[in-house]
């Protein structure tokens, strides 16, 4: 109490700035995003799937949610940065309610394999989407200790790059640079074995628009399993059959998300990465080719209101 009060009495004589910097910063900064979100979901409800607008405005609402929000919870973030990748866990359940805006849903299949029971573990996903992290937002209190990589330039949209950041997101700069590649990615491993987390990682590297047939896969978050001893854990997503980015369609449907079964890597070296990589892609691929054909298969049958993007 007594560290509480010298920080009080030292705050004190700038406490008239302090509190108009608050008012200042909730009339511009916090209603800005505010009255967007409110226009984007009032437009989604009153145009109907095929109109562009609704495409738009979908995207539009799931991009500024986090933002509006997110000016509202930092304080809590900064404040709670002891709590370490904890802070993501908080963070998806604020993120999370824009599924139900836009009409979008997620099915976790066979999701014990990620609870936090089986401890560390690199989650590798394949990447379709932007919506890729909403379902992950979905389940995150399953797998509860987690963290994510992301591109650095992420970070400067604020306030979501600032709070992914003070969750323990890990940035990673892409630079054709060996050397500092390795660096981050020892780096990351150290950080994962450290928190005893899980890392989740999209190892195509970027989002792939081709339904049919998953991206090469790139090797840093097999290196980070391996240097970890840890299993990794494959994650595939559905296609997004009600949405549809060349048409501008978005419709409304459920995407199935399955972790497959743990793929140990104890006693794996580096020398074993290529044969862990394909091990890991051709269940991955056989397993989004089974989604395709079941879509495709009630597709024919009449039982999925629109079926696009396969």
């Amino acid at each position: 109490m007594e560290s509480y009060d010298k920080i009080l009495d030292q705050l004190y004589p700038h406490y008239e700035s302090i509190v108009s910097f608050l008012i200042a910063y909730f009339n511009n900064v916090v209603w800005y995003p505010a009255i967007i979100l409110l226009t984007a979901i009032i437009l989604q409800y009153i145009f109907g799937y095929e109109s562009k607008i609704r495409f738009f405005a979908c995207y539009t609402a799931y991009l500024t949610y986090p933002a509006f929000f997110g000016t509202l919870v930092w304080p809590f973030f900064v404040l709670n940065m002891r709590q370490g990748v904890l802070n993501c866990l908080y963070g998806a359940y604020i993120c999370r309610p824009v599924r139900k805006i836009i009409g979008v849903e997620f099915e976790l299949r066979n999701g014990k394999v990620l609870s936090k029971e089986h401890g560390t573990a690199v989650v590798v996903a394949n990447h379709q989407s932007f919506f890729d992290v909403l379902g992950m937002f979905t389940f995150w209190d399953v797998m509860e200790k987690c963290t994510a990589i992301a591109r650095k330039k992420v970070f400067y949209i604020w306030p979501f790059g600032l709070l992914a950041w003070i969750a323990g997101v890990v940035f990673i700069d892409r630079v054709p640079s060996y050397e500092k590649t390795h660096q981050t990615i020892n780096k990351t491993a150290e950080y994962v074995c450290r928190q005893k987390a899980k890392l989740w990682m999209f190892p195509e590297g970027t989002r792939n628009r081709n339904p049919e047939k998953l991206l090469p896969f790139k090797k840093g978050a097999f290196r980070v399993a391996i240097c970890c001893q840890v299993p990794v854990i494959p994650v595939v997503f559905s296609p997004y059959y009600f949405i549809d980015g060349k048409t501008h369609y978005f419709g409304k449907g459920k995407v199935i998300v399955e972790a497959l079964e743990p793929i140990p890597t104890k006693g794996l070296t580096l020398d074993d990465i290529d044969t862990l990589i394909e091990k890991v892609y051709n269940l991955m691929s056989a397993k989004n080719d089974e989604f395709r054909a079941m879509l495709k298969k009630q597709r024919e049958q009449g039982k999925l209101p629109c079926c696009r993007n396969l």
